[in-house]
């Protein structure tokens, strides 16, 4: 998956429409289009803005990782995780993720 279907995604995960994400990113309209259509793309500031509103890892909304918000980095797996593969540590994220939504 590419930057702009993640985004669209995550938009449509929160029931948003683009016009109100663009005001809660303070970009245009015609901007958050452009991501998710990847005829733009984001600076550093905006992909740090982006992940830091829908809680996700850089590595996801770039398409490096398919979990979208690490709790257990692989780095932090050394020694008391290793059992755990990184389809569980999605699993374990997922769950988590979903228990902050019923709140």
């Amino acid at each position: 998956m590419d930057f702009g279907y993640r985004l669209r995604y995550l938009r449509s995960k929160r029931h948003m429409s683009q016009k109100e994400l663009a005001y809660v990113l303070d970009l245009s309209i015609n901007a958050i289009s452009q991501y998710e259509t990847n005829k733009r793309f984001p600076d550093q500031k905006g992909i740090v803005n982006i992940c830091r509103f829908f809680n996700v890892s850089a590595d996801y909304i770039l398409g490096l990782s398919d979990v979208l918000s690490p709790i257990v980095s692989q780095n932090d797996t050394e020694g008391k995780n290793e059992h755990l593969s990184s389809t569980q540590i999605a699993a374990i994220n997922d769950l988590l993720e979903a228990f902050k939504t019923k709140n």
